[in-house]
């Protein structure tokens, strides 16, 4: 599976808070008090059992709030797919289901449960799941064969559950697992890491939508010498949600490194995806979002010919100064049905460096990364970049995610 297609998989999951992935604080609370409520209705003799073998520090609820860590921290790697498989089929109905059959199993294979009475409850019952002495088959068995667990009642614990959390104002204090989850209930939130500037953006995931909420974005440590902040977060939130998670950096700059394409990819090549930026003499601001990275000049087709263009549709064209506009892939609004000369989006050998072709070069820089040129091009149906077509650049940088 492709970085893309994984990445949309998960959005997925994020959309779906209900069914699927919690991603609050009173979420996880909640689901974790609904698990044990299921476990005492469904797994009575293991819950007594659990309750009996707790330790003076230790306590029920806490043990609950770490129930996905006896599925995804506990079982071998064989079981887990089958789980995993199972949530994506069932939900978080069917993790429910192999919670209590796990309990169930633990109960009737106490004799073989590791005895240490310096181990805590907690542990034993990893240290079981980990070694757990069934195949995934009888684990299936049980959480499918569990008489009476239905989503109405799922869905009836579930209310008494929350209405029951809602009464408790230590709510914060009970939970463990929980304490790094975000508090809001409305947003997913993400934090680009700087100790001396948390950066927040909101991410809205209503029905899979890509619509982000994007303010001034502080960027951590970002610094640039062509982009204000405030321009930065501009282009953030034209780029694809999954590169938007990581920290940017420039790591090229003609002030720098130097005015020749040598030292250019030397610094670049490697690094995909990633943001070119050009100052203008005239102190305009443009440049292109490069979906594939520069040394993909260097790869050949099966008849070991080099490839004169690459590159994919996420790759696109923008302005910023004097006016902020971006120019993306004309495929991506008209499907399939795109010309060759539509499908030219990168180009780049020891004398120039081109995003965006066909019936014209919608920006290229020469050999020294001194002058450059903007035209309409089919691929972006872009205008020029700038207010002369034949430009002389003051700085250019490219700006990576690591």
């Amino acid at each position: 599976m492709s970085e893309e297609a994984t990445f949309s998989c998960i959005m997925k999951l994020l959309s779906d808070r209900q069914n699927f992935i919690s991603q609050t604080k009173s979420d996880h609370s909640a689901t974790a008090y609904l698990v044990m409520k299921l476990c005492k209705k469904y797994a009575k003799n293991a819950y007594t059992q659990l309750e009996k073998e707790l330790k003076e520090h230790e306590d029920l609820e806490s043990m609950f709030q770490n129930w996905l860590s006896w599925i995804f921290k506990g079982l071998p790697f064989p079981h887990l797919v089958r789980v995993v498989d199972c949530f994506l089929a069932d939900k978080k109905k069917g993790l429910y289901r192999i919670v209590i059959a796990l309990l169930t199993l633990y109960h009737k294979n106490a004799d073989k449960v590791t005895s240490d009475d310096m181990m805590g409850s907690f542990q034993k019952l990893l240290d079981f799941f980990q070694n757990i002495p069934v195949p995934v088959e009888k684990v299936f068995k049980i959480a499918y064969g569990i008489r009476g667990f239905s989503e109405k009642i799922v869905n009836q614990q579930l209310i008494k559950v929350q209405m029951t959390l809602k009464s408790q104002a230590n709510l914060s204090e009970r939970s463990m697992s929980a304490d790094r989850l975000p508090s809001s209930q409305s947003a997913y939130h993400l934090q680009v890491n700087s100790s001396a500037q948390p950066v927040i953006r909101e991410l809205r995931l209503d029905s899979l939508s890509r619509t982000r909420s994007v303010g001034v974005v502080a960027l951590g440590n970002f610094k640039s010498s062509i982009l204000t902040a405030e321009q930065m977060s501009i282009i953030w939130s034209w780029i694809p949600i999954r590169v938007s998670m990581l920290q940017p950096e420039v790591i090229y700059s003609s002030n720098e490194h130097g005015v020749c394409l040598t030292a250019f990819y030397m610094a670049v090549g490697s690094y995909e995806p990633t943001i070119l930026v050009v100052k203008a003499m005239n102190d305009e601001v443009f440049g292109a979002y490069c979906s594939t990275s520069w040394n993909a000049r260097n790869s050949c087709d099966r008849e070991n010919k080099k490839h004169s263009y690459f590159g994919t549709g996420e790759t696109f064209l923008f302005t910023i100064v004097p006016e902020v506009k971006k120019y993306t892939w004309v495929g991506s609004e008209c499907g399939t049905d795109v010309p060759h000369s539509a499908k030219l989006f990168m180009a780049a050998d020891s004398r120039m460096i081109n995003v965006g072709a066909g019936n014209g070069q919608g920006l290229l820089l020469d050999d020294n990364l001194l002058y450059g040129r903007t035209e309409h091009c089919d691929t972006f149906a872009n205008e020029p970049l700038c207010s002369s077509k034949d430009f002389q650049c003051k700085i250019v940088e490219v700006i990576a995610f690591k």
